[in-house]
């Protein structure tokens, strides 16, 4: 009978999610879990810049908005698969 080793705290599960996204951002994509947080911020900041600018030049708020969140969505959803590609492949 083994025993398996689960985290005790926040700080310690939060410490293994990142070591595994990382493992699995550097196969993947060939990029560290910091790089690929820095691109994320980078594409959401400019991406809010231009939604905001889009609007104050006269381009209809719904559609704009919509594009937005769907450039904010996209980066977290890419994340959640390889996070749980990688829970998948530590089973």
């Amino acid at each position: 009978m083994s025993i398996t080793h689960s985290p005790s705290t926040l700080a310690e599960s939060i410490t293994d999610c990142n070591r595994s996204l990382d493992a699995a951002l550097r196969r993947r994509f060939g990029v560290t879990l910091q790089t690929y947080k820095t691109l994320k911020a980078l594409v959401q900041l400019a991406a809010a810049a231009l939604a905001f600018y889009v609007v104050s030049q006269g381009g209809d708020p719904l559609t704009t908005f919509a594009l937005f969140t769907a450039i904010l969505i996209g980066p977290e959803a890419v994340e959640t698969i390889i996070a749980a590609d990688a829970g998948a492949e530590t089973e």
